[in-house]
């Protein structure tokens, strides 16, 4: 499983919209949209921003990028921190 794949269903699990994630991080829409079609890479310090969004330890995220392992609700299940 891609990047993008995990981005997409991190967010679709968290009922968020790619505009409400680039508010989180500062960064444009499209931008959110290229990670998850997996056009443009994460780099180190935007994919520890990601998963502290969502609430994973960043060796939790890219253990499941690695391993290809889907991600289920329940590895999830913490609430995502919608405020700055």
């Amino acid at each position: 499983m891609n990047v993008g794949i995990i981005l997409k269903r991190l967010r679709l699990m968290k009922a968020v919209s790619q505009a409400e994630i680039a508010t989180l991080l500062n960064i444009e829409r499209t931008t959110d949209a290229k990670w998850e079609r997996s056009q443009v890479m994460l780099k180190l310090d935007q994919a520890q921003k990601v998963a502290a969004i969502y609430g994973l330890p960043l060796s939790i995220f890219i253990e499941y990028v690695e391993c290809e392992q889907i991600l289920t609700p329940d590895v999830v299940s913490r609430g995502i921190v919608l405020q700055n």
